[in-house]
């Protein structure tokens, strides 16, 4: 009986073949993990910072009048499982020392394409710093202050003294009234990226 085999060109051309869907796929198949990953924190995020919001409203501690974002942030801590607190002289132990903001508004289009804004967090100090960043016009001088959360979710924030919170009574659902804030959903680690791991409340130019 006549018994075939692959030939040393066959095999090296059937390697050649697995590494190169291998390359192609494989990187494609971690990129959706990730994506569900960071999707499952996006949900757990917005899950747990409203529902310590809602019992701040409940308690009347969002309608109270605090001086700074200090006096907001020190009243969150009841509220709130807080490991750390970094003010506006080291708000880099709180939070990544960069991050990105990627504008896709006319991305097709060739007389206004893409743009990408780099943040520092050593150049947020207060609001009116990050409105300069982003070339929008100052609602607010205020100090942002760094936070970690329990689960190593990291934020800056800036409160708003001439704001008036949402009462216990009132039937809303709109929290962040008086504060903005950039919150790292996965602590210090890639992409740092407005959208995917970075979340804000603030409206980012569209540029």
């Amino acid at each position: 009986m006549h018994k075939s085999a692959f030939s040393l060109a066959e095999m090296i051309t059937t390697l050649v073949v697995i590494g190169v869907v291998a390359t192609l796929t494989i990187p494609i198949f971690y990129h959706s993990a990730d994506d569900k990953v960071l999707e499952k924190q996006r949900q757990a995020f917005s899950y747990k910072f409203n529902d310590g919001l809602e019992e701040m409203k409940v308690n009347d501690k969002l309608s109270e009048e605090y001086s700074s974002t200090e006096d907001f942030v020190t009243a969150m801590k009841k509220y709130f499982k807080i490991t750390n607190i970094c003010y506006n002289n080291n708000l880099q132990k709180c939070f990544t020392e960069e991050f990105t903001y990627r504008s896709s508004s006319g991305s097709n289009n060739s007389n206004n394409p893409s743009t990408n804004i780099n943040f520092r967090t050593e150049n947020i100090k207060t609001m009116s710093n990050l409105a300069s960043i982003m070339g929008v016009s100052k609602k607010y001088d205020s100090n942002f202050v760094g936070i970690v959360f329990s689960d190593d979710t990291r934020m800056l924030i800036a409160y708003n003294s001439d704001c008036q919170g949402p009462t216990a009574i009132e039937d809303t659902d709109n929290y962040t009234k008086c504060f903005d804030y950039i919150a790292d959903i996965n602590g210090n680690n890639a992409p740092n990226e407005v959208g995917n791991d970075i979340l804000t409340n603030i409206s980012m130019p569209n540029l």
